[in-house]
C-alpha cells in the first residue's frame, strides 16, 4: 500500500502514514479552515488500509501542537478506524505533549478512555 504523505502548513499538520513499516505520524497544528476537506484523503487512505490484510503492529505518533473543535470529529473517525484495526494487530499510540501543556495531555487521556487503546504519554521538554 502506498504511503500517505501530506506536508505541514501553517494550519495543517504533517501526515505520514506508512503501512509497510506500521508507523503513522501526525505532527503540528491542526486548524484547517475546512476540516472535512483536509481530512478527506486521510479518511480515504484509512478506509483502504482498514480493508488490507494488516499483519505488522501499528505505532501512531501524535505530536499535535493544537487542534480545533472542527478537527476533533475527524480525529474521532481516525481513532475509530484504529480501534477497528486493533482487532487484527496491536495498535499503540504515542501521545506527545509539551511540558506544561495540561490541555493536550488531558486530551490524550480522553481519547484513551474513549477508545481503550494503549497510550504512551511522552512529555517534550521546552528549551
Amino acid at each position: 500500500m502506498e504511503k500517505l504523505l501530506l506536508q505541514q502548513t501553517a494550519k495543517t499538520p504533517y501526515i505520514c502514514f506508512d503501512a509497510n513499516n506500521g508507523t503513522f505520524e501526525v505532527a503540528g497544528k491542526c486548524i484547517p479552515e475546512f476540516a472535512i476537506e483536509f481530512f478527506g484523503p486521510i479518511k480515504n487512505w484509512l478506509d483502504r488500509f482498514e480493508q488490507e490484510d494488516v499483519s505488522c503492529p501499528i505505532v501512531v505518533n501524535f505530536k499535535f501542537d493544537y487542534y480545533n473543535t472542527a478537527s476533533s470529529k475527524c480525529i474521532l473517525d481516525f481513532f475509530t478506524k484504529l480501534k477497528n484495526v486493533s482487532q487484527k494487530v496491536n495498535v499503540t499510540i504515542n501521545w506527545y505533549y509539551k511540558e506544561d501543556d495540561d490541555d493536550m495531555l488531558e486530551s490524550g487521556r480522553d481519547w484513551e478512555e474513549l477508545f481503550r487503546l494503549p497510550f504512551n504519554y511522552i512529555e517534550e521538554i521546552c528549551t
